[in-house]
């Protein structure tokens, strides 16, 4: 039997759970959990309805900078974790066994 550790975003509601992150090392795992509930408290936060083409601008900048950086940190490829830091998403870890 193998154990397979995922890292992934949980919404409760609808999505549930969606792994951006596998491998059978349980220390990789909790090391990109953790970085990604670091990288999410130091998000950008939600732009209000009213804001300026210029205050969206470094809103996207700073969330592709983000995005990027988390995604050379942690080896998550095509993860874009700035689309998580609303309340509605948690970062979690799940295992389970395979034969394979």
């Amino acid at each position: 039997m193998i154990k397979i550790y995922e890292v992934g975003t949980y919404e409760q509601y609808e999505e549930g759970f969606h792994a951006f992150y596998r491998t059978q090392d349980e220390c990789k795992a909790l090391k990109v959990l953790e970085l990604a509930q670091t990288y999410l408290k130091n998000a950008p936060h939600e732009l209000g309805p009213h804001h300026s083409d210029e205050e969206f601008r470094i809103f996207k900048d700073q969330c592709r900078k983000l995005d990027l950086d988390f995604q050379r940190e942690s080896k998550a490829k095509d993860f874009s974790i700035s689309r998580y830091f609303y309340d509605l998403y948690t970062i979690e870890i799940r295992s389970f066994e395979t034969n394979d």
